[in-house]
């Protein structure tokens, strides 16, 4: 879920977040948080999210990270849990995965 355009979030949209997350888990559906701005993980931590939600799916927006976005990295830590053999798009499946070039081709604007 990416959530990088959420800016200040009131209790009632932390709440149905909370909600849906608790909802998500309890029929075993993995979701990650992807784009999680600085404020709105602090709102999650004073309502205690650290206490029941893992705080690997929790990827944080960094404004100076040239590297990857926060989206980027969190489906890439999917797929990551997935495994190799997991994956039943017809597309990606025909895109070979041990190409060196493909992480070089990524851009990010």
């Amino acid at each position: 879920m990416r959530l990088k355009r959420v800016r200040n979030p009131d209790i009632v949209c932390i709440e149905r977040l909370e909600h849906f997350l608790r909802d998500a888990k309890k029929l075993g559906i993995m979701v990650f948080l992807a784009g999680v701005r600085p404020d709105l993980f602090r709102s999650f931590s004073n309502v205690g999210f650290e206490k029941w939600f893992p705080p690997d799916h929790i990827f944080l927006e960094k404004e100076d990270d040239d590297t990857d976005s926060a989206t980027l990295k969190a489906v890439r830590y999917a797929y990551t849990l997935l495994g190799d053999d997991a994956n039943t798009c017809e597309h990606c499946a025909s895109i070979e995965d041990n190409d060196p070039r493909k992480a070089s081709l990524y851009y990010l604007i």
